[in-house]
């Protein structure tokens, strides 16, 4: 499981797709949005934007749930929802590889512009103070706990297939 995080106009995508495998599956709440309403313009409705998050959960539980070994992708702005206000230190414990992908504060608020639901959220990004270098401390920390449990290698897993900015 790879989780991919990064503030509004941040291209996860662009990020994530060079590393993406031929049946790689991607949870990405503008492509649900797209999906569901194809013609939703810039300014998606509040029902579009909630049916797609509560997709983009419904996704990420099915997936993390898995039996069948599969390469799954999420990319998300914000590591909470209203039903799970803890998911990254969720993704933490379940030793995921999470990459934070940040262009800058100063491109994030020209590129949200007056959109009072872009600077609501990039605010709410920034106030996390999210960086890299804190989360990899976090799962170096968790996996020398499942090491020693015998859960993983003592090895830290390799870091190809992290995604780079």
């Amino acid at each position: 499981m790879h989780v991919v995080l990064g503030p509004p106009g941040a291209d996860l995508m662009g990020a994530a797709e060079p590393y993406l495998k031929r049946d790689s599956i991607t949870v990405s709440h503008a492509d649900i949005m797209e999906a569901l309403c194809p013609e939703h313009g810039p300014k998606p409705s509040p029902a579009l934007r909630a049916a797609a998050g509560s997709a983009w959960d419904a996704a990420y539980r099915r997936l993390a749930k898995s039996r069948a070994p599969v390469d799954v992708w999420l990319l998300r702005t914000l590591p909470m929802s209203r039903t799970h206000p803890r998911l990254l230190d969720e993704w933490i414990a379940l030793d995921y590889d999470v990459t934070i992908i940040d262009p800058g504060a100063a491109y994030v608020f020209d590129r949200a512009g007056l959109d009072a639901d872009a600077l609501k959220v990039a605010r709410q990004w920034y106030a996390l103070h999210l960086t890299q270098a804190g989360v990899d401390a976090r799962l170096a920390v968790r996996h020398e706990e499942l090491a020693r449990l015998g859960l993983r290698s003592a090895e830290l897993p390799a870091t190809i297939g992290r995604v780079t900015w």
